[in-house]
């Protein structure tokens, strides 16, 4: 679905790498849901909650699950 000013939601169920949930804004900021990971992104920044780890801005920081 995606409105007159470009926000987006899908909702893909087909196998692959686009599986999952995207909401997006119109200049391309984004929350990204698979099974495998969540990523919040905007610009260049990127957080990535994945494993039991949360990675920011590619491996700049990153912060392991205490377990």
């Amino acid at each position: 679905m995606q409105t007159q000013l470009a926000h987006k939601i899908v909702m893909n169920d087909v196998t692959g790498p686009d599986e999952g949930i995207l909401l997006q804004a119109k200049g391309g900021a984004y929350i990204r849901i698979t099974e495998e990971a969540i990523v919040i992104a905007s610009g260049p920044a990127r957080i990535t909650l994945k494993d039991g780890r949360v990675t920011v801005n590619e491996g700049q920081l990153t912060v392991d699950s205490k377990r």
